[in-house]
């Protein structure tokens, strides 16, 4: 552990300005919109190409002034119904957290539907063009496997040689993207693999099916709460945090559900000591194992119908920390406050991140091979990593 895995919580009072800075500027982002996206929408449908333009650069400097890395698209014309406001994060993984807080934070906006990502687009008709290399649905059959980060898709493509590849390669990879929809593409496939077509395809399914059975995979890697069986299995490590010793308790058998995408937000319960000693551990055993047991009943409130999946629980600085995959992030906190009323004799802190890839666990679970699995007869040393 390093101080790269220290939760939010030790940012100090700055974290809460940021965060109350950043919800004030998306509200600001929103009333502007309210007003400007009837306007805006014209403009993009209408005739006149400079103020398309004008239209999305005034758009894209909105959420640029609100703080967002993020694409924001002008969807369906106005003789279709009400407008469609799409958060895009272009491709980018690192943006995916951010198109659904962003989405999440609108407002009721009479007139529009915004939403998270790019929908999926048919394929009637539908070819991708590069620099002259043209790939459409009947040039590609795929096939799609699992992997440690989710599904593998590799096309097999017409026409694929060494000296196109890099180009007919793309047009491949961007035409499966608007098959599949960006959600998918983003959260769901590990990778996008493009090769020539084998000798023998049989196997090998159309491109048509994509969607379905990318959908079918999905279902099977990652069922929905209350079908799950992950491994009861458990490793403990010890590090430091912010130069404090911290204890490291990781449930290992949650490994394969990581990224799991029902379950993208990230719940931190923190039990803080209320007698620290100098190294920010319980100046006592009996209030470290109060803890202990504390945790432990949360864990098995929010855990009910796998409503919240416990990922692992990190003891140092002063407080402990139990960390969630949650489903139902309200939920979840109506079952917290219900522990908390019952009395569990800390005063309990709550935060809900939004963590699409599960990147905290990961950091402890890609990194923590060398802990012991939870009866060994002693955590392992683990260093600053």
């Amino acid at each position: 552990m390093s101080d790269d895995h220290s939760h939010a919580h030790d940012c100090g009072d700055d974290c809460g300005h940021d965060h109350h800075d950043h919800e004030a500027a998306r509200a600001a982002f929103w009333d502007w919109f309210a007003g400007n996206g009837d306007r805006l929408r014209a403009a993009v449908y209408g005739p006149d190409e400079a103020a398309r333009e004008a239209a999305y650069s005034e758009l894209r400097d909105a959420a640029e002034n609100a703080g967002e890395d993020l694409v924001l698209e002008i969807g369906r014309p106005p003789a279709d119904g009400p407008g469609l406001l799409v958060v895009s994060a272009d491709g980018r993984p690192d943006r995916v957290d951010g198109v659904k807080a962003f989405a999440a934070s609108a407002p009721d906006l009479p007139g529009w539907e915004v939403v998270a990502f790019r929908p999926r687009d048919t394929m009637d008709g539908f070819v991708i063009d590069i620099q002259g290399e043209r790939v459409g649905p009947d040039d590609i059959r795929f096939a799609v496997a699992p992997d440690p980060d989710g599904l593998a898709l590799t096309l097999f493509v017409a026409g694929l040689t060494p000296e196109n590849e890099r180009v007919r390669g793309l047009g491949a990879s961007l035409l499966a993207q608007h098959a599949v929809g960006e959600r998918d593409a983003l959260t769901l496939l590990s990778g996008v693999r493009t090769e020539p077509p084998p000798a023998n395809p049989a196997g090998l399914r159309p491109f048509a099916e994509l969607p379905g059975v990318l959908a079918a995979a999905r279902e099977e890697r990652y069922p929905p709460p209350g079908r799950l069986d992950p491994a009861d299995e458990w490793a403990t490590g010890q590090g430091t945090i912010g130069g404090k010793p911290a204890i490291l308790l990781l449930r290992t058998g949650l490994r394969p559900l990581a990224g799991h995408p029902l379950y993208d937000r990230r719940l931190t319960v923190s039990l803080p000591f209320t007698n620290v000693g100098p190294e920010g551990m319980p100046a006592d055993g009996d209030e470290f194992q109060a803890a202990s047991d504390a945790g432990d009943g949360i864990a098995e409130a929010l855990e009910a119908g796998q409503q919240s999946l416990h990922a692992f629980t990190v003891t140092g600085h002063g407080r402990r920390d139990v960390v969630f995959y949650t489903a139902d992030p309200d939920g979840a906190l109506d079952r917290l406050a219900a522990a908390r009323a019952e009395g569990l004799g800390f005063a309990v802190e709550a935060e809900v991140e939004w963590d699409t890839y599960w990147g905290a666990y990961r950091a402890f679970a890609d990194a923590g091979d060398g802990g012991d699995e939870e009866g060994g007869d002693e955590p392992g040393e683990g260093e600053d990593e």
